[in-house]
């Protein structure tokens, strides 16, 4: 990676969610993620503490134009370029950045989303579209359906969001369902990640997934349950809740 892209955002901390599906993706794949969760942070980076309002909506009315440029084949950002030559290279349709774009917009205007299923629309936009992105650079063979990789991404940033707002454990099942067993070993990194979601949402851990949770005894815990997810999901055999195998 050159340092122009290194540049971009700042390595996931240790013990965070980031991290540690990273960890879980493989060193010849690794580069790839890192390189979608820049291009996750250099959109969300609108949302900054302290930045000018003017200037944030700027970024984003920039990003969403970037956005229909990915789709039409023509992007200007060094990571949207790479993308777009990684899909091209390898026969596969670009996927679209504009709902994570225009979930940040909604964060950005503190929109109220009063209704369980506007909410559920707006996790699905803004995690569930880096899942799509991340299931396109993990998985080499055919993609798993981006409606079911959208909604399990929105389940996750429901889990991390605490409260009432979790999803039904029968939807993550079906979802899994849907998903198959076949496609689990190719996106451990994202299973990791709704398993972890789930890990710190049920104690309160309600960081943000770039972020590590508080104290070492959540550090190693939440290491463990990464392991053992893994070693479920690269046999098919990953369930709901975490630690159940899959029907």
């Amino acid at each position: 990676m050159n340092d122009a892209l290194q540049a971009l955002a700042p390595a996931a901390a240790a013990g965070s969610v980031h991290a540690l599906a990273e960890l879980y993706c493989g060193l010849e794949r690794r580069e790839a993620m890192r390189k979608v969760l820049e291009l996750y942070a250099e959109i969300r980076a609108s949302l900054t503490p302290g930045m000018d309002h003017s200037v944030a909506h700027q970024r984003l009315d920039w990003w969403q134009h970037e956005a229909l440029r990915l789709q039409r084949g023509e992007p200007a950002h060094p990571l949207t370029r790479w993308l777009a030559a990684r899909q091209h290279a390898r026969g596969a349709p670009l996927p679209a950045l504009l709902p994570l774009v225009q979930a940040t917009a909604l964060a950005l205007a503190a929109a109220p989303l009063s209704a369980r299923d506007e909410r559920q629309a707006y996790y699905e936009a803004g995690t569930g579209t880096l899942f799509v992105l991340l299931s396109a650079v993990l998985s080499d063979g055919p993609q798993p359906d981006a409606s079911t990789l959208r909604a399990l991404g929105g389940c996750a940033q429901q889990l991390l969001a605490g409260g009432e707002d979790g999803p039904e454990p029968a939807r993550v099942r079906q979802l899994l369902v849907k998903l198959g067993a076949d496609a689990q070993p190719a996106l451990v990194p994202l299973l990791v990640w709704l398993a972890l979601a789930h890990w710190r949402g049920s104690r309160g851990e309600i960081a943000p997934p770039e972020r590590a949770p508080g104290g070492r005894y959540a550090l190693w815990s939440q290491n463990f349950a990464a392991w053992r997810v893994a070693r479920a999901a690269l046999r098919g055999q990953f369930g709901w809740p975490p630690g159940q195998r899959m029907a």
